[in-house]
């Protein structure tokens, strides 16, 4: 039977406790602790830098949008506006007042001793009246009485084809001067006339549809 003798058992067994050294261990144990939460904070880093990368896409994305409502909005209201401006500008076409009617009426009504001198009107929308100022000179034995025998007729007249006429003298004044009416020289009036009616009245404009104000979007 052979024998075997270790003359370096000692020496192995030293080596042995250095290896099994608990300082020795501990610091293994720290070291493999701080490695790891050094590739934990790297991925955590890598990580967060990405979700902000998207944040701010996303950002970006969003105030892009943001323009494009907010200048849809605008031409929303722009093109409402057009309507609303067409829609009355049509509805005044529509119903403005036509002074050939009047005119053809007040022609039909005036007599051989009457001249007209000159006439000036006025159509006052808000009230849907119309005002006529009317300047002439009547003619006859009478010529008040003439003037007012034509302001009579005028009411007459007009009131065929207008409301609510009124025919009043501003001023009737005798002139002092005639005017040869079917071959006689007859003495004249300077007369002004005020006269006012109402057309029919037309239908009210279309209200303008209101204008939603564009929302915007919480963050």
């Amino acid at each position: 039977m052979a024998l075997t003798i270790n003359l370096l058992h000692e020496q192995q067994k030293l080596e042995r406790q250095k290896q099994l050294d608990p300082l020795k261990l501990g610091t293994y144990l720290i070291a493999s602790i701080v490695a790891f939460f050094v590739v934990y904070y790297v991925y955590e880093y890598i990580s967060s830098q990405s979700a902000f990368g998207q944040r701010d896409d996303l950002r970006a994305q969003w105030s892009k949008k943001e323009k494009e409502i907010s200048g849809i909005a605008q031409a929303e209201t722009e093109a409402r506006t057009t309507i609303a401006q067409s829609t009355l500008l049509s509805y005044r076409i529509e119903n403005r007042f036509y002074w050939g009617p009047f005119l053809e009426c007040l022609t039909r009504n005036v007599p051989p001793e009457v001249q007209i001198v000159s006439l000036s009107g006025v159509n006052i929308r808000k009230s849907n009246s119309i005002s006529v100022t009317l300047d002439g000179l009547a003619a006859g034995a009478e010529p008040r009485a003439a003037a007012e025998k034509f302001r009579n007729t005028l009411i007459a007249g007009i009131g065929k084809c207008f409301e609510r006429v009124s025919v009043n003298f501003r001023t009737l004044d005798e002139s002092g001067g005639t005017a040869k009416v079917d071959d006689k020289d007859l003495p004249t009036a300077r007369f002004s006339l005020r006269i006012e009616f109402v057309k029919p009245h037309p239908p009210e404009p279309p209200a303008p549809t209101p204008t939603p104000t564009p929302r915007r979007g919480t963050r």
